[in-house]
């Protein structure tokens, strides 16, 4: 289990300013040991302590991530290095933030970047659970969905041989093309989602917004397809001047 100090004694002054950050507590329970015996919060922080996520600083998908909170029965901060599957109640904060200098912390680019982070992370954790249970529990068209966020194919073509539905509107209003392509490239599984009969009509507006505002982010072919898109959910006949 991975709860490992990264500066943990605080010799400088923090230089304290405000800025959006992700923030998140540490769960309640946790299965420990071999005899999986159920503990509560880690063994540096408290359940439900609040902690400041840095932005993404190893480039492993975010699994491991920097976070600053306050010390099990201490009132100090500290600097630690905490597993994503021990985290819960992710949101988006406008912070007085402590600038711990010489940590690895990372400040956030944006406040729409922390929020994008604030609503996928639960996502890829429901997914992940999902999967550890057992898809064969669940409606084709939740595997899909699933399987899209984890980006398994395999386990793609699996629901849809099963009857799930490639244009399917999910709880929160998304499509398995624009989970796809939200990771901001034009994917493997992009073009089999296509070949399946993924229609682009069913990109959400969101989405197809975020890509006409800052087209250099995408790759050409994602703005193509954006293009596409709009072309055909807004005619030329219907647009205004």
């Amino acid at each position: 289990m991975l709860n490992a100090y990264v500066n943990v004694n605080m010799t400088q002054q923090p230089e304290n300013y405000f800025e959006w950050c992700l923030v998140a507590n540490v769960v309640s329970e946790q299965p420990f040991g071999e005899n999986h015996e159920i503990q509560y919060g880690t063994k540096h922080f408290s359940q439900n302590t609040k902690v400041y996520c840095s932005a993404p600083t190893w480039g492993d998908g975010y699994k491991k991530i920097v976070v600053v909170g306050r010390h099990r029965g201490s009132s100090r901060l500290v600097t630690m290095v905490i597993n994503e599957k021990l985290l819960t109640n992710w949101r988006a904060r406008y912070v007085y933030l402590p600038k711990l200098k010489g940590s690895f912390f990372r400040s956030w680019r944006s406040k729409e970047d922390v929020e994008g982070w604030a609503k996928s992370i639960p996502r890829w954790q429901e997914a992940r659970n999902a999967r550890k249970k057992g898809f064969e529990k669940l409606h084709p068209n939740e595997v899909l969905i699933h399987a899209v966020i984890l980006d398994k194919i395999a386990d793609v073509q699996q629901a849809i041989e099963r009857g799930a539905d490639v244009n399917y509107l999910n709880h929160d209003g998304l499509t398995p093309l624009t989970l796809a392509l939200s990771r901001g490239q034009y994917s493997i599984l992009t073009q089999f989602l296509l070949e399946k009969g993924a229609d682009v009509k069913t990109i959400s507006y969101q989405f197809l917004e975020k890509v006409t505002q800052k087209p250099s982010k995408y790759p050409e072919v994602v703005f193509r397809l954006v293009e596409q898109a709009i072309d055909e959910l807004f005619p030329h006949s219907q647009r205004f001047d």
